[in-house]
């Protein structure tokens, strides 16, 4: 495709990406689902309240924080994505339901634009990867969905999303130690909008390694030395607002404690609760709000199942070649589809040890891998339908 052709597509994704995570975005205007945690901890975060970072309240209206009954202080999540929200609230208003979801959208368009990048930087042959997979992240219901709820999903994507670009421009020049230390930095953030970030964790490592094998062993330990430490202190900076708010390093210390309790809960219960098993398939649908109007965290069966198609033919691809080819991938493509698909898998299977109640939100980020390797596959048929036409002509 030409260039400019192909900017045009990408700019109409871009924009039927952003119509549809905006238009009407204030509604309904009071808090559903888990904004009755994440809206109220922002607010308290933008007036300055170090309550915002405080585990034993109960209903914040009870206490007369918030109007609205039912309403908590999310204390779960570290608070960067909050920080965001409070930045919202402070330019559009504190009681205008736009301002705390606007992060949201905004990251959910952020998602398809890092997607079109990834495809490009992976697959630069495959215009039609790109496309196809950037469209698909920009139509799939409950990625719109979520982005237009203020959580903290969407925003962890646009993280991981971006730590991975930083991570491959980092191994386009494996001994620099200033690229490796930005991805550090990234991958700190990301993680300081949500812990399940850490789930790719293990693909980064074995591919740095890969790749950091040429190089002498000081290094290599000195660069994995260095990226626990940024990773690390990005982290607790992301906590030195609550610091000076008057909190001291022993509250942070207990929060901490109390977080890696709840994620070891095995008590809790909800009716929409559900496992990675469910979620390949998209059962176990969320029902976000009682009111009017009706919001269903709902996903599309065509688009689930060429999802699961997708990673069965790489898995199966891949293993042939890998059969065929003496253990080694050959060509750059058979790598970046492999890593594709391992990104998708450690970024839901690691669920299944989980005891913690579970959702059908927590399959976004392997879904947005698992789009993406499906553009691929489009990318490739594509191709070779191209090729097939030129040698027919």
């Amino acid at each position: 495709m030409k260039k400019h052709l192909e900017k045009i597509a990408v700019v109409g994704i871009v924009v039927l990406a952003a119509f549809l995570r905006v238009n009407h975005l204030s509604e309904p205007s009071r808090y559903y689902f888990d904004e009755v945690y994440h809206i109220p901890t922002a607010r308290l975060i933008m007036q300055g309240d170090k309550r915002a970072f405080e585990w034993t309240h109960g209903d914040l209206s009870e206490i007369g924080i918030e109007q609205q009954s039912g309403t908590w202080i999310d204390w779960l999540h570290p608070p960067l994505n909050k920080y965001g929200q409070a930045l919202s609230m402070k330019i559009w208003g504190a009681d205008n339901s736009f301002s705390w979801r606007i992060s949201s959208a905004a990251a959910g368009v952020g998602v398809v634009v890092m997607v079109y990048s990834l495809l490009k930087k992976l697959f630069p042959r495959l215009w039609a990867a790109r496309l196809v997979g950037a469209g698909l992240v920009a139509i799939e219901p409950m990625l719109i969905t979520q982005s237009r709820i203020g959580m903290n999903d969407m925003m962890m994507i646009w993280w991981m999303l971006l730590g991975v670009r930083a991570w491959l421009w980092s191994l386009e020049r494996p001994e620099s130690w200033m690229r490796w230390g930005v991805m550090s930095a990234v991958f700190g953030l990301a993680i300081g909008t949500k812990w399940s970030v850490a789930l790719i964790a293990p693909v980064i490592l074995v591919v740095s390694m890969s790749k950091l094998a040429q190089q002498k062993i000081w290094r290599v330990l000195g660069k994995l030395e260095l990226t626990v430490l940024i990773i690390l202190l990005t982290y607790l900076l992301i906590y030195s607002p609550m610091l000076w708010m008057g909190k001291s390093p022993d509250h942070l210390v207990g929060l901490h404690q109390q977080i890696w309790a709840y994620q070891n809960r095995t008590d809790l219960e909800h009716y929409a609760a559900s496992g990675p098993r469910e979620w390949v398939w998209g059962q176990k649908e969320v029902y976000y709000n009682a009111n009017d109007p009706d919001i269903y965290l709902r996903s599309n069966l065509l688009i689930m199942t060429a999802v699961v198609v997708s990673g069965g033919l790489t898995a199966a691809a891949g293993g042939y070649l890998l059969i065929k080819q003496r253990g080694r991938l050959a060509s750059e493509t058979q790598r970046n589809m492999a890593l594709l698909l391992a990104l998708y898998g450690f970024s839901f299977l690691p669920w299944t040890l989980s005891p913690r109640i579970m959702f059908l939100y927590h399959y976004l980020p392997a879904l947005t891998f698992g789009l993406m390797l499906t553009g691929v596959w489009a990318g490739l048929g594509v191709d070779y339908l191209r090729n097939k036409l030129k040698k027919t002509s």
